[in-house]
């Protein structure tokens, strides 16, 4: 098939970067605060750093758009005991509504300590996991590449702060999908949001996503979305993909929105349908999307990694 040239994402080693936490990577990133931002869906201010906490110092305090204390603790190694038993203490030391601990590398432990911890603590306190690493293509600048691997339960501002009915439906709605798709070893996450909710691809920057309107019927969504954080990258691979449409079109039964604006999209959609419709009707949405997400998947995976050349050791 019709391939265009393209580069390789190349895994940068971190300390390279920032060789030292506190004097590199620490002012760095509360300068970068919207990168992190951007990550959670959560407006971050930075308001001090190596803020004091007894004989201790808090990585960065920092505020959401509510004014609601942040506290973030970073380390540039795989998560330790010690690092885990610093965020406590600050966190209580703040009294912080959100909690975010940045690392390399989580182990299982420590991402099951912090599922333990949201189950726990309800909506009083939000504990965030989030994986940091710099990747580059070919001989392009460093980048910055954030991924968020543990979150609430109770995930999304929205849920918390709006309790309307409708919205409990979706979340309801949206939890079953991914619940289901869990079950099938396909979620990375636990808990659904309110407006749209994701599985990964094989390929690291690549997600599948769907979303519903819960405000009025509109059609039922299910799409590809490209978030490498290299447009010019994305743009290449979107052409490679648009050589491929008929085939990819008849090998969906159906014809893609092929979208090339702010965010590249290649989206699917379904009948219109919205929160408040018959439950028989709101069982077969649920299905149409789980069932869409794979062919999606199923159908792009395997072209991206043809696209990217990369082995199964290269997948993110």
């Amino acid at each position: 098939m019709g391939v265009a040239e393209l580069g390789r994402i190349q895994e940068v080693e971190i300390r390279t970067i920032w060789p030292d936490e506190a004097r590199d990577f620490t002012p760095w990133l509360a300068k970068k605060l919207n990168l992190l931002s951007e990550t959670l869906g959560i407006a971050l201010e930075a308001v001090e750093q190596e803020a004091p906490v007894g004989p201790n110092r808090l990585d960065i305090r920092a505020k959401d758009r509510e004014g609601q204390t942040v506290v973030v603790e970073n380390q540039l190694d795989a998560t330790n005991h010690d690092h885990l038993a610093r965020l406590l203490i600050y966190a209580a030391g703040y009294e912080a509504r959100i909690v975010i601990w940045v690392a390399a590398r989580f182990t299982d432990e420590h991402l099951a300590a912090i599922d333990w911890l949201n189950a726990r603590t309800r909506d009083e306190v939000d504990f965030y996991g989030v994986e940091v690493r710099v990747v580059k293509i070919g001989d392009s600048l460093p980048a910055p590449d954030f991924r968020l691997v543990a979150r609430p339960n109770t995930w999304s501002r929205q849920t918390r702060r709006s309790v309307s009915p409708d919205n409990k439906k979706q979340r309801h709605f949206n939890q079953q999908i991914l619940d289901r798709l869990r079950e099938q070893g396909l979620a990375d996450t636990t808990g659904a949001l309110l407006n749209w909710n994701s599985i990964p691809s094989s390929v690291s920057g690549f997600r599948y996503y769907w979303s519903m309107e819960r405000n009025r019927a509109q059609p039922v969504a299910v799409y590809l979305e490209m978030k490498t954080g290299d447009r010019e990258h994305e743009k290449k691979i979107f052409g490679s993909l648009e050589l491929e449409k008929s085939d990819i079109e008849e090998s969906l039964g159906r014809k893609l929105i092929w979208k090339d604006t702010k965010k590249i999209q290649l989206i699917l959609q379904g009948e219109e349908a919205w929160i408040n419709d018959p439950p028989e009707k709101l069982n077969q949405i649920r299905e149409w999307i789980r069932e869409h997400l794979l062919k999606l998947k199923q159908i792009f995976d395997p072209r991206l990694e043809e696209i990217l050349g990369q082995s199964p050791s290269e997948k993110g």
